[in-house]
């Protein structure tokens, strides 16, 4: 690519009482990574500049730099399907001692970090996707929904005529198989699948989980889609449905993911 700058310049004054006098200026622009630069530099002098008493005017271009500040690079993140206070891989170009590393906005610790990698271990989170923004001196790249942590359910219950309207959408990355569960019970806070994993089961396993729904998400996309009706019950104003949904995925890791949805009137 060729950049034109014309009409960009710059120019150091100096008092021409005092030759031979110089100043200094900057300009800055964006550039992309890899592409080539040609510089054409030119100098004059504005009509009033001159050199007393001779009416000469004598102009210099002289110590001409470049220095190049580049934006890092975010080439991949491994894992994109992350589990609480996993350690997380982020690799590119660019980074710098200096580099933060933000989700979604919200700066992240970095453990481990070399000039092409980032390890960051996020603590406890609640489920969904999350932008990956890293910074450097020059500034800051942001790879938009790099991190999924946890699978992400969400739902909404309708009244329509007769009925309740609950569609609901099962979110998770690489595919594979869903189910939807409900119960009569749910436990205050959901049930860690392991040691500093805080988002597990919510439904009460004391109590028989009732599979809903069904249904497979292929690994070209990301999503499940599907929905449940049932008769209308003025009773169930306000009444809190704890839903569980089970995910296993096309790698036969199986996660979970919760949502308490009460019924409005």
């Amino acid at each position: 690519n060729v950049f034109n700058l014309s009409g960009e310049y710059g120019y150091g004054w100096c008092a021409p009482s005092t030759p031979p006098c110089a100043g200094a200026t900057s300009i800055a622009f964006p550039v992309k990574k890899g592409e080539q630069l040609r510089f054409v530099l030119n100098a004059m002098a504005s009509d009033h500049c001159f050199d007393t008493p001779n009416g000469l005017t004598t102009v210099a271009l002289s110590n001409w730099s470049f220095t190049p500040e580049v934006l890092p690079t975010v080439l991949n993140v491994d894992a994109t399907f992350a589990s609480s206070t996993q350690v997380i891989a982020i690799h590119g170009d660019d980074f710098e001692p200096t580099s933060q590393v933000l989700l979604d906005g919200v700066p992240e610790p970095i453990v481990s970090q070399t000039a092409d990698t980032l390890l960051i271990q996020p603590g406890v989170d609640a489920p969904g996707w999350r932008d990956v923004t890293v910074t450097n001196s020059a500034g800051s790249t942001t790879a938009v929904d790099a991190i999924e942590r946890w699978p992400s359910l969400s739902a909404k219950i309708q009244h329509v005529s007769t009925v309740y309207h609950m569609p609901f959408t099962l979110r998770f990355a690489g595919g594979g198989n869903w189910w939807l569960a409900v119960s009569a019970s749910a436990l205050a806070s959901p049930l860690p699948l392991g040691p500093g994993i805080g988002y597990g089961l919510l439904l009460a396993p004391s109590h028989a989980l009732a599979v809903v729904r069904s249904g497979v998400i292929p690994s070209t996309t990301v999503w499940g889609v599907s929905y449940l009706e049932w008769p209308y019950d003025a009773a169930l104003s306000g009444v809190a449905i704890p839903l569980q949904g089970f995910m296993q995925h096309s790698t036969g890791a199986l996660s979970f993911t919760n949502l308490v949805l009460p019924i409005a009137p």
